[in-house]
């Protein structure tokens, strides 16, 4: 269920976006549910900042890094994913950027994807309800969800800056958040450099 949270919330917020079908690998279905985690002890946070994605923020553990293509109804669409989780996999911190073709970001709004986004957290993980509400970073629009279900608790932020679509996600036990994550949603930062290339017209 960790490693695959990014890619199925990814899933679905395409299936939503008006004219986008997603074609999800097979590799993509959700796992079962896991078994009831036991919470251990986090590490200090330390900076990473990945050069490509322009972001920084700090994480408490190394991230790996994978990459995964959907083919949609626009053109294809390719997410990079960072996960960093505790030894024992029970909470998990995952970052990832996905640049949408222009096609598709034509067909939808940037509130109506972002509202996309935070339905998407809740169906993820089978929830019933999530809350959400607007944030912005460095001025750009943006959703916090939460949402819980299997024991778990999925805490996230979603910000649309240009074409890209960033997901800032923890999940972990119910009741037990790590430390670190107040300072893991602040600490998230944009490269000015790539920002301005995510903002100019495509030639």
């Amino acid at each position: 269920m960790l490693r695959s949270l990014p890619l199925l919330l990814l899933v679905l917020v395409l299936s939503a976006c008006a004219g986008t079908r997603s074609q999800p690998r097979p590799d993509s279905a959700a796992p079962a549910p896991a078994p009831a985690p036991s919470a251990t002890p986090e590490t200090a946070p330390r900076p990473f900042r990945s050069p490509m994605g322009g972001f920084s923020v700090q994480l408490p553990y190394a991230p790996t890094e994978e990459q995964s293509e959907q083919a949609t109804g626009t053109g294809d669409v390719v997410t990079h994913t960072f996960t960093a989780s505790d030894p024992l996999e029970t909470t998990a911190y995952f970052l990832s950027y996905t640049d949408f073709p222009p096609e598709a970001l034509a067909q939808t709004t940037p509130a109506q994807l972002l509202e996309n986004a935070a339905r998407a957290g809740a169906e993820s993980l089978g929830a019933a309800q999530v809350s959400a509400r607007p944030v912005t970073l460095e001025g750009f629009p943006g959703q916090e969800v939460r949402a819980s279900a299997e024991g778990r608790e999925l805490r996230g932020r979603v910000y649309l800056v240009g074409r890209r679509l960033y997901q800032q996600l923890l999940l972990h036990p119910v009741g037990a958040p790590p430390t670190s994550a107040e300072r893991y949603f602040s600490s998230f930062t944009l490269d000015p450099q790539v920002t301005r290339t995510l903002l100019a017209p495509e030639s």
